[in-house]
């Protein structure tokens, strides 16, 4: 491996060794020289330990020379160099360095022990981290023995060569698990110098040699990661990246954040101090809290006098010295890849699946790429056969749009019978395919039930609604008391007649004992039933503390010490004879379905009785019969009145039994995103089969230096709290959603927009389209049909451009909370604190994109159906796989998504679309958008010009564009309203 040992000039007679006095470092008594003159190396692991210690000869070794230390790799020019990375390489290596920055002494060894007996102590420490029987050296560090815990540099000698780059990247990896590596293999990185100067020295010999085999290292490239360029997720080109205050408010996100501000300066071709300024700034500006200028302290010294610089923000130079020409690299995950199955073949296996599926017992998951006919399948299979079918959709609308789907296919069938028996009577009368099909709706309907508000209060009051406040006869008894509506309510209808029918009924109803079960051979679920398998409730945890009986005031009482605690000192007797005093506070009233509504919502107050105490109970016994996340017990906090309010809150859940499910011995799932994970949580035999299929004629361009978050296109002010920061933030915002109005009205062809719900209603109420129509997420699953302004409806595989912009990540704790409901009764949940960890992933070309990332898999699975998948979804209206025409997708963040993308480009050439073409001429546009022409200089220099074009006979100076690879390229001039046009070569 490729070493240099730097030494002083004769003219520089500073010593560098360090000084301790009565055990503290005394750091004025050193400084570095700014020249140095270097010997270049290569050594082995056994050369290197003889270079440090050389004992008995004139030279001394490194490890007792203060006029010498170590340094990786050469400088490039020969002669007196300066220590700094510029102007330094080094060749691939064949040792792994090892910071180890406090480690933990195993059990039975200290200090004292590295001291009495330090070749024992350093053999412990190595076992304790992985590393017996390695071949390697160790070099304690100026403070061992004095620290508390185990401080020096481990040189580990490897089997064979690799590149910084990945050593780099492995010790970044560790570095997760093992805080205390630090990953510092970088060309003119410091690896030591000598011993310490002590009056009594306590550790005589500081460098240890351990024979044993050389490791293979797991490189990121051989786990099949790839090297990425990462970028800073804001700032434009020519202005200064700003700071997200959260973040910079927050202990756990400062360096990173301020790691992202320096990199944005030096791509700026910024000079140290003025980066320095920048931030101070910045921190003024926000302003930053004192714990924030205390994590950028740091002792620096002017590289090239020595002197000593000011320590505030010196943790910001050093990040801006160790950067190299602004570039910051990473490994992570590749790119996605288009699956290399056809549309055809997903179909066809598609098919012969569920054909086998139907014939046997079991809940079955068809996992379907969007826009591969999954309800196409259920809508054939559904009406191809003379067999009951029950059809569960994840809300009203998708219901109706099955509903309308199936009847057509259901018409086209009874022709197709009609025509090869010739008369009606011969085929069966009562077959299911002449059951016309129908969307079940519940009473809260429109039109379906008249009594509501009665409803509700005698639901609450655990009254039977069937019997006491309908009416319906049971069994044969026709005689009783009805509703008063009864006669005429469409619900009511709806229930006595339900066996004319097959249904299409909103997966709500799971959980329901329900007849339209009864008759049915198997169950059809397409998308979203895991939401419907879990319930949570948060219970106040004073309702345990409201006056009651003597003995379940003292039961409570100790349940709320319990919970407080974190600890559970209540027997499983003691919590039943709570629960059973609790239910028999519980009044179910007497009521008949004539009686009065006002009666009987009188009838129904609660009295004592406090459902939430119940559920506490319940979730304290489920814990004893194993489970961890029944009950979760937190403090929040919210502002009443301008003054903040606290409660600590019991957060109780539990899974539902899917009773409708029960009454058939066969499952089928169809879902494209579905959550696997909760899924088989609930489902512990659940088998799984996954359809693939490419997307074509889908062109995908994506920003690499926007982010999706709520404050990256929305005020992030309480306009009612702090008046004058929403106004004056306003005015930006504006500003902002006038461009992304200008950039979606200037798109050829009809444009679908899915954005998150307050931006839609903000972008509605202040600009008009007539070619473009608004989309929330959450609200697109399933839908395939589009009006624009204009009057045009278009189906999602006609539509010529979308886009997709903002998504805003839950917080981990709310994520945490949902994954709790599935997971009940499993190991606890672990908690990320303050926000994910982020995973590089490349979108394209190499660069990186920023993924979220919860540790817990099942959080992470939760995440991901809520926000990541929510993204495909939205990503599906255009049918990509299904297109025939050129499909434009435009993604507005950095946020990685399970699609190929073409292009990754900054926010400011995506700016300047214009369909396939990238306008890059002042005039055009500000002709186009109305902003932008006078950057247009700067944004030329990250885009090749490949046309130029005329837009009138007779124009002297063609305009400049830039078309996408694989576009039309007659068509996108006409586009842009060119009259002529031609290649730059």
């Amino acid at each position: 491996m490729q070493f240099t040992i730097l030494t002083k000039p004769d003219h520089d007679k500073t010593e560098v060794r360090k000084r301790f006095v009565d055990g503290v470092e005394d750091k004025d008594h050193f400084k570095f020289s700014s020249e140095w003159w270097p010997s270049k190396l290569t050594l082995d692991l056994s050369e290197l330990y003889h270079i440090y210690r050389r004992p008995g000869e004139v030279i001394p070794g490194l490890i007792d020379n203060p006029r010498a230390i170590l340094a990786f790799g050469h400088p490039e020019k020969s002669g007196v160099c300066s220590h700094k990375a510029e102007g330094w390489s080094c060749a691939p290596a064949d040792i792994l360095v090892l910071d180890g920055d406090g480690i933990d002494y195993p059990d039975g060894y200290s200090d004292a022990t590295l001291i009495a007996d330090p070749h024992s102590t350093i053999e412990a420490v190595l076992a304790s981290i992985g590393l017996a029987g390695i071949r390697c050296m160790v070099v304690l560090s100026s403070k061992a023995g004095m620290a508390g815990k185990f401080r020096a540099h481990i040189f580990v000698e490897l089997a064979k060569h690799y590149r910084l780059e990945d050593l780099n990247a492995l010790l970044k990896e560790w570095s997760k698990e093992l805080p205390w590596v630090d990953p510092i293999m970088s060309a003119a990185h410091t690896l030591t110098s000598c011993r310490p100067w002590l009056e009594h020295e306590h550790l005589p010999e500081r460098v240890f040699l351990f024979d044993g085999m050389c490791p293979t290292l797991d490189t990121p490239e051989a786990r099949g990661m790839v090297e990425l360029l990462k970028m800073p997720s804001r700032g434009k080109p020519g202005q200064v990246y700003r700071l997200n205050e959260d973040r910079i408010r927050n202990d756990e996100w400062v360096t990173r954040e301020c790691w992202n501000f320096v990199l944005n300066c030096k791509r700026r071709h910024m000079t140290e101090d003025e980066t320095i300024e920048a931030l101070r700034a910045e921190f003024a500006r926000i302003p930053a809290p004192r714990s924030a200028w205390k994590k950028m302290r740091k002792p620096m010294k002017d590289a090239v006098t020595g002197e000593r610089l000011d320590e505030e923000l010196g943790d910001a130079r050093r990040m801006y010295r160790d950067m190299h020409g602004g570039k910051a690299k990473t490994y992570g995950e590749p790119a996605y890849q288009e699956p290399t199955t056809t549309l055809d073949d997903a179909t066809r296996e598609m098919r012969k699946a569920v054909l086998s599926q139907v014939d046997r017992e079991g809940v079955f998951l068809n996992k379907v790429s969007l826009g591969v006919g999954k309800t196409h399948e259920i809508v054939d299979y559904a009406t191809r056969d003379d067999r009951k079918v029950l059809i569960l959709a994840p809300n009203h609308e998708r219901c109706v749009e099955i509903v309308e789907r199936l009847e057509a296919a259901r018409h086209k069938r009874m022709d197709e019978l009609m025509d090869a028996y010739g008369a009606m009577s011969v085929i069966e009368n009562d077959g299911w395919v002449f059951r016309p099909w129908e969307t079940w709706k519940g009473r809260s309907a429109d039109g379906m039930c008249d009594r509501l508000d009665v409803v509700n209060e005698a639901l609450r009051a655990g009254v039977s609604l069937f019997k006491d406040v309908c009416g319906f006869p049971i069994g044969d008894n026709d005689a009783g008391p009805r509703c008063p509506h009864f006669s005429r309510c469409a619900y009511a209808r709806q229930v006595m007649e339900f066996w004319r029918n097959n249904w299409v009924v909103p997966v709500q109803m799971i959980s329901h004992l329900s007849r339209l079960a009864g008759e049915a051979d198997l169950i059809i679920i397409d998308e979203g039933c895991v939401d419907e398998l879990a319930r949570q409730k948060s219970v106040n945890l004073e309702e345990l503390m409201a006056p009651r009986s003597d003995r379940l005031n003292e039961l409570s009482r100790r349940a709320y010490r319990d919970l407080m605690d974190g600890e559970r000192r209540m027997t499983r007797e003691e919590i039943e004879e709570a629960l059973s005093l609790d239910l028999e506070l519980r009044h179910v009233p007497e009521v008949t379905p004539d009686m009065p509504d006002d009666e009987i919502v009188e009838r129904c107050a609660p009295g004592d009785f406090r459902p939430g105490c119940v559920s506490i109970w319940k979730g304290l016994l489920a814990e004893m019969d194993g489970g961890c996340n029944y009950i979760h017990v937190f403090y929040f906090e919210e502002e009443v009145d301008r003054k903040k309010v606290g409660r600590w809150v019991a957060e109780v859940s539990w899974r539902v039994e899917p009773k409708l499910l029960s009454q058939v011995e066969t499952v089928l799932l169809f879902d494209a995103t579905p959550n696997i994970t909760a899924l088989r949580a609930h489902f512990p035999e659940l088998e799984v089969a996954e359809f693939e299929a490419p997307a074509q004629n889908t062109h995908v361009v994506q920003c690499y230096d926007t982010s999706g978050s709520r404050a990256s296109i929305l005020n992030p002010f309480d306009k009612s709290k702090d008046l004058k920061k929403w106004t004056q933030a306003e005015a930006g915002y504006k500003k902002k959603r006038e461009q992304v109005a200008a950039l979606l009205r200037a798109q050829p062809g009809y444009t679908v927009a899915v954005v998150p719900k307050d931006y839609r209603e903000a972008m509605e109420a202040e600009h008009t389209f007539e070619r473009v129509v608004f989309a929330h997420y959450g609200k697109v699953q399933g839908q395939d049909r589009w009006e624009f302004p204009d009057g045009t409806k278009l189906h999602g595989a006609e539509i010529d451009n979308l886009f997709l912009i903002g998504r805003y990540a839950p917080m981990p704790y709310v994520m945490e909370s949902e994954a709790r409901k599935h997971h009940c009764d499993e190991d606890a949940v672990t908690k990320m604190g303050g926000w994910y960890r982020e995973v590089p992933v490349e979108l394209a070309d190499g660069v990186a994109g920023v993924m979220p990332v919860h540790d817990d898999p099942r959080v992470d699975a939760v995440f991901k159906a809520v926000w990541r998948d929510t993204q495909m979804q939205a990503f599906g209206r255009g049918r990509s796989v299904r297109r025939e025409s050129r499909l434009r997708v435009f993604i507005l963040h950095n946020m990685p998504l399970e699609v190929s993308v073409a292009e990754v480009v900054p926010a400011s050439v995506m700016m300047r679309r214009v369909g396939d073409v990238t306008l890059l001429s002042e005039v055009e546009v500000d002709r186009v958008f109305g902003f932008g022409g006078r950057n247009t200089r700067e944004v030329k220099k990250r885009c090749v010009v490949t046309h130029k074009y005329w837009r009138e006979e007779g124009q002297k100076r063609p305009y400049e564009c830039a078309v996408a690879d694989g576009a039309d390229v007659d068509r996108a001039m006409r586009d842009v309203g060119a009259v002529r046009w031609e290649a730059v070569r």
